[in-house]
């Protein structure tokens, strides 16, 4: 992963760690590629999340597994309604998580190196957003 988009993603993570609840998510996907993981908080850790795409995934399904196994993250299942999800939790440093993202593309995936990451947060704030003030507010005579 190159630095900028490595730097970026950590960022992001402190974010999430920071701001986050059960039901924040990082989507991150592999430029131009439907090749995605899911990162969330699972009591209070940062977990990968990975959506299985159904019986045709069964080899990038064991990939992860494997990933998971040899980097010694334990796996659970959950649903999310019907969506059958395969959870990591991959502790609470940012850099580190950083660095176990990039070998789960390279696993699984097989994308790993310079390649750019496009970056969705889903449950919480980015730090660069800011709340809108008061004054900026239409206000009403009453």
């Amino acid at each position: 992963m190159n630095s900028t988009a490595r730097s970026e993603l950590i960022v992001q993570l402190n974010n999430l760690l920071a701001r986050g609840d059960s039901m924040s998510m990082l989507v991150i996907t592999v430029r131009n590629t439907s090749n995605g993981i899911l990162i969330g908080l699972s009591d209070g850790e940062i977990s990968l999340d990975y959506r299985k795409a159904g019986w045709l995934d069964i080899v990038r399904t064991r990939k992860f597994k494997s990933f998971c196994k040899d980097g010694g993250y334990q796996t659970q299942r959950v649903l999310w309604g019907k969506e059958r999800i395969i959870r990591a939790k991959i502790g609470t440093e940012s850099s580190q998580a950083a660095d176990a993202i990039d070998a789960c593309f390279a696993s699984v995936f097989g994308e790993t190196g310079s390649f750019s990451l496009e970056l969705r947060g889903f449950g919480w704030r980015p730090s660069n957003n800011s709340f809108e003030s008061d004054s900026a507010k239409p206000h009403t005579s009453s």
